[in-house]
């Protein structure tokens, strides 16, 4: 089985509640999805400093503080493993930006809908990243929109390099990829909420690309949560079809982000 990109745009975008706290946070997520088939899973660790908050004068300022956050996350199908370091930088809570980088180590040959004796499909990618993050609500609505820039190196010259987080090919020795995930939604209850998301993703220099949209429900139980989504998924490489996704996620102590 292979991992998708559109795992870490679920696992990411599941709306979480209002209890954060300085210090260690860590979770850990499994998922599944049926198009392009595959699945993931992933653990993160970080450690969030508060560099300011305001005097709070009731429940309706909850959002005004800043922090920063370091922080280590593992992404791993046994025979594909990626880890990325990622510094967080909040200078409020609603708009923050990140840097870091990462290696994802692949040991295996073979993808349907690719060609692996044209395409590096293993070895070794390494990427820096930067990342901006707003989150806005109202009420008991929320949106949420993230956009990433990621520069990839392959150690091959010759032969275009298979990224199997987003199924997508990158030009030879590198590619630089860019992406965008849009989410809105309503949390329901303190158990239920749900959400529309969208999510785009494309290599500059091949203008390989996908898109997704997807209908999620969300549903927390004390530390774990449960998520289905419904939608579609297209790229360069696939037809448009139908995907559903289901992931699992356990909470330790959370984490000082809004989402």
């Amino acid at each position: 089985m292979k991992k998708n990109n559109l795992f870490l745009f679920l696992l990411f975008f599941c709306f979480s509640q209002k209890l954060w706290a300085d210090g260690l946070d860590y979770s850990a997520d499994g998922g599944f999805q049926t198009y392009p088939l595959g699945s993931l899973f992933s653990a993160q660790a970080g450690y969030g400093a508060k560099i300011w908050q305001a005097p709070e004068s009731g429940p309706a300022d909850f959002w005004k503080y800043g922090y920063v956050r370091p922080q280590i996350k593992v992404d791993s199908i046994f025979l594909i493993n990626r880890i990325t370091a990622e510094l967080e930088f909040y200078p409020i809570s609603l708009l923050g930006f990140s840097a870091g980088g990462g290696v994802s180590q692949r040991d295996v040959q073979k993808y349907k809908d690719f060609d692996c004796d044209a395409l590096r499909c293993r070895g070794e990618l390494t990427y820096e990243l930067i990342r901006a993050n707003l989150t806005l609500g109202y009420a008991d609505f929320f949106f949420n929109a993230r956009g990433t820039y990621q520069k990839f190196h392959s150690a091959s010259r010759t032969q275009a390099f298979y990224d199997e987080m987003s199924y997508l090919v990158g030009q030879a020795g590198g590619d630089d990829q860019r992406s965008l995930q849009i989410l809105g939604g309503q949390k329901i209850s303190d158990k239920w909420s749900a959400l529309v998301a969208g999510s785009f993703q494309e290599f500059i220099h091949t203008r390989n690309n996908n898109a997704a949209v997807l209908a999620l429900v969300n549903y927390t139980e004390g530390p774990w949560r449960a998520s289905f989504g419904l939608g579609e998924y297209r790229s360069t490489h696939q037809v448009a079809n139908p995907v559903a996704a289901f992931v699992i996620h356990w909470s330790g102590p959370k984490s000082l982000a809004l989402f």
